[in-house]
């Protein structure tokens, strides 16, 4: 199954994204340990290029497994994101 985890940032919160980004790279890195796989995902920008916020699509077993994953991201950890989300989605990619 498909999940999208989509996040916005705290006002103000690039600097603590870009002093955590490497931290939570390291965690995209290892979804395989939460027996899921990323499908898709880059950090949100405004209109003057500054990132604000994440959007991640991982194939995992359940939403369970990927509530897991998305916990334990750095990211969330840290306390950047002002708010999350996270949805079912279908496999409709162009391919």
């Amino acid at each position: 199954m498909l999940f999208s985890f989509y996040a916005m940032d705290k006002q103000g919160g690039l600097e603590l994204r870009k002093q955590t980004r490497a931290a939570h790279l390291d965690h995209l890195a290892a979804a395989s340990s939460f027996n899921l796989r990323i499908v898709a995902g880059s950090p949100m920008l405004n209109d003057a290029g500054d990132m604000i916020g994440s959007l991640v699509v991982v194939d995992a077993d359940n939403k369970a497994d990927a509530e897991a994953f998305f916990a334990k991201d750095p990211y969330k950890l840290a306390g950047l994101f002002a708010e999350t989300r996270l949805y079912s989605v279908l496999d409709n990619f162009v391919k």
